[in-house]
């Protein structure tokens, strides 16, 4: 019997959840009202797109499958606001721009997806 306590510890261990491999998994930053007024966060689009691939990581289907409904979750206001944040390069089609970045955000959905599953990443 006395054995059998031994084991407690480690049978207690699968009991947190999960907690992510810290090599693949890089958990957004929080976003805050000051960071957003400072101007200081890398990206309303970028960090939006990070944050609904490791909440959406788990649904049924390919990355690729997945990716678009990632960025509709972030909808056309953050890439709207992207967009006006950082404007087309003089010279550049503004329509082409947008489907630029847009396919962007798809493609970083895809990775992020991926990063979330293969590193079972925490779900920010």
């Amino acid at each position: 019997m006395r054995q059998y306590w031994m084991l407690l510890p480690l049978v207690l261990t699968g009991c947190g959840g999960k907690t992510g491999d810290p090599g693949i998994c890089q958990t957004p930053e929080p976003l805050t009202a000051a960071s957003l007024n400072a101007g200081t966060h890398e990206g309303d689009l970028r960090w939006c797109v990070h944050r609904w691939a490791y909440r959406l990581a788990a649904a049924p289907g390919s990355s690729a499958q997945v990716a678009p409904a990632v960025v509709t979750a972030c909808g056309d206001e953050v890439i709207d606001a992207f967009i006006a944040k950082n404007p087309a390069p003089d010279g550049v089609d503004a329509e082409a721009y947008s489907k630029g970045v847009r396919s962007k955000a798809l493609s970083d959905a895809v990775f992020r997806v991926t990063q979330a599953r293969a590193g079972h990443c925490d779900i920010p």
